[in-house]
């Protein structure tokens, strides 16, 4: 058995999770709407991992023993939300609300495997906490018969504790306190260090929606629908970084290793800056149609400390086709439904040149799709 391979890696666990809320929902009059509650929240995880010295033959492992870590967090989660309607024309929300995020298994498993000869360990972070989110959402709605429906919308998150890779470290002694490693590995360069940004994040943009049919229109053009959306977000993250830095000391003879932290500023992963969705449709009798458009600019999709490493992606267009007939029997229709009609691709590319000379990371085909039916409701 390869061990390194095929056990080393090997984990298992158990996770309880449990919670509770209290919700009161009040009626003001017939105009002002509250509820407010909290939920709170308990998730107690177990999990089995390895630790392990390599042996100087690859396959095998010198120091080989199993190790567990249970979690408890426990977190209260109050909510608040207004629902105002002065007028039968005019609605105000305001929602004020608390969220969180845990990290992903692999991050936590109590895994550990050092390198003697080359002084490095693959640590996991077993301390790593939840992300936690204060969010505020405020909205204002028009709805008229010929205006339809107007929404626009702010919204806003302050976000603690995101977990994100700093780069290697090395462990000192002075990292005990975070660090759960045993003295033998003092000076050891954890690989991938991973821990809770210290920094808040701030995320805040604004949503405008519309939605209206034409019926007021002449003859067949009272059938028209319109939809749109437009978001716009903007998002300012301090990402945490380690720099190694050394150097030999020719009156000890020893070569000096320090941690550099420090951080670097970008917009906040996974997040556009830009979505759009728009559809045009007709409704006439029996029949439904719909063509829509779903757009979003660059992604920013993987952070790096080196700025020419970070990836981002292409600007995405999207075009879709849905239309349904009913026919003579009742509760038979038939449908068509066309995705990616011009046949759109998924790009991500580096900030920086590569070696073949461009920028590309990833490049993704997905070809267009065409399902057509007949479909019976009963």
């Amino acid at each position: 058995i390869h061990q390194t391979n095929s056990q080393m890696y090997d984990y298992n666990g158990e996770e309880k999770y449990k919670a509770t809320y209290v919700m009161s929902d009040i009626d003001i009059g017939q105009k002002l709407n509250i509820i407010a509650g909290f939920r709170t929240e308990q998730n107690i995880t177990k999990y089995f991992s390895k630790s392990s010295l390599d042996h100087a033959l690859a396959h095998w492992i010198y120091v080989y023993e199993n190790t567990k870590h249970q979690r408890d967090n426990s977190y209260f989660l109050p909510a608040l939300f207004l629902n105002y309607k002065p007028t039968p024309w005019l609605h105000l929300k305001y929602a004020q609300t608390n969220t969180l995020t845990r990290p992903d298994y692999t991050s936590i498993i109590p895994l550990m495997r050092a390198n003697g000869s080359a002084r490095t360990v693959d640590w996991r972070n077993k301390f790593l906490e939840p992300g936690l989110s204060e969010n505020i959402d405020f909205s204002l709605s028009f709805h008229q018969d010929q205006l339809g429906l107007l929404t626009i919308g702010h919204f806003q998150k302050e976000i603690e504790g995101l977990v994100y890779s700093s780069g290697s470290r090395i462990f000192f002694e002075e990292d005990k306190d975070k660090i759960a490693l045993e003295n033998m590995y003092l000076n050891y360069r954890i690989l991938d260090y991973r821990l809770n940004n210290p920094n808040k994040i701030n995320l805040k943009g604004w949503e405008i929606d519309y939605q209206t049919r034409l019926w007021y229109l002449p003859g067949i053009l009272s059938g028209l629908v319109l939809n749109a959306n437009y978001t716009t977000a903007s998002s300012v993250v301090k990402y945490p970084r380690t720099v190694i830095d050394g150097y030999f000391d020719w009156d000890t003879f020893i070569f000096v290793q320090n941690n550099i932290d420090s951080t670097y500023t970008d917009k906040l992963i996974d997040q556009p800056n830009e979505i759009i969705n728009f559809s045009i449709g007709y409704d006439y009798k029996g029949f439904s149609g719909r063509l829509s458009m779903l757009y979003n600019d660059d992604v920013l999709m993987a952070t790096n400390f080196w700025p020419e490493l970070r990836q981002d992606t292409d600007a995405y267009r999207r075009w879709d086709l849905s239309l349904k007939q009913r026919l003579p029997v009742d509760g038979l229709e038939m449908f068509l439904n066309a995705s990616n009609l011009t046949e759109a691709t998924d790009v991500s590319r580096y900030r920086g040149i590569t070696s073949k000379g461009d920028n590309l990371k990833l490049e993704q085909y997905y070809g267009k799709t065409i399902d057509f039916g007949f479909r019976y409701k009963f």
